[in-house]
Protein backbone atom coordinates (compact mmCIF):
# COMPACT_ATOMS: atom_id res chain seq x y z
CA UNK A 1 0.00 0.00 0.00
CA UNK A 2 1.25 3.57 -0.96
CA UNK A 3 2.16 6.28 1.76
CA UNK A 4 0.96 10.09 1.49
CA UNK A 5 4.66 11.20 3.37
CA UNK A 6 7.22 12.52 1.72
CA UNK A 7 10.11 10.13 1.41
CA UNK A 8 13.93 10.57 1.76
CA UNK A 9 14.55 12.09 -1.77
CA UNK A 10 11.63 14.52 -0.93
CA UNK A 11 13.91 17.75 0.22
CA UNK A 12 16.60 16.97 -2.48
CA UNK A 13 14.04 17.15 -5.22
CA UNK A 14 11.48 19.41 -4.38
CA UNK A 15 11.85 23.01 -5.81
CA UNK A 16 9.87 25.66 -3.82
CA UNK A 17 9.21 28.44 -6.67
CA UNK A 18 7.51 31.36 -4.53
CA UNK A 19 6.75 35.03 -5.89
CA UNK A 20 4.77 37.92 -4.39
CA UNK A 21 3.15 40.86 -5.84
CA UNK A 22 2.42 44.59 -4.14
CA UNK A 23 -0.19 46.91 -5.49
CA UNK A 24 -0.24 50.68 -4.91
CA UNK A 25 -4.05 51.51 -5.01
CA UNK A 26 -5.80 54.66 -4.53
CA UNK A 27 -9.47 55.68 -4.35
CA UNK A 28 -11.25 58.72 -5.85
CA UNK A 29 -12.96 60.67 -3.39
CA UNK A 30 -15.83 61.41 -5.67
CA UNK A 31 -16.58 58.90 -7.22
CA UNK A 32 -15.43 55.97 -4.84
CA UNK A 33 -13.50 54.58 -8.15
CA UNK A 34 -10.01 52.55 -7.52
CA UNK A 35 -7.37 52.97 -9.04
CA UNK A 36 -4.07 50.94 -9.79
CA UNK A 37 -1.01 53.19 -9.21
CA UNK A 38 1.96 50.69 -9.66
CA UNK A 39 2.62 46.70 -9.51
CA UNK A 40 5.32 45.43 -8.88
CA UNK A 41 6.40 41.59 -9.15
CA UNK A 42 8.94 39.33 -8.17
CA UNK A 43 8.69 35.62 -8.83
CA UNK A 44 12.08 32.57 -7.71
CA UNK A 45 11.81 29.14 -9.59
CA UNK A 46 13.33 27.47 -6.14
CA UNK A 47 16.06 25.18 -7.10
CA UNK A 48 16.90 24.71 -10.24
CA UNK A 49 16.97 20.85 -11.46
CA UNK A 50 19.28 19.50 -14.08
CA UNK A 51 22.20 22.06 -13.79
CA UNK A 52 24.47 20.27 -16.08
CA UNK A 53 22.05 20.20 -19.04
CA UNK A 54 23.11 21.90 -22.16
CA UNK A 55 20.77 22.51 -25.09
Amino acid sequence: MGSAEPDEEHSALSMHPWGAVFAEVAVDRSTHMPRVRRIVATYDIGTLLNTDHRP
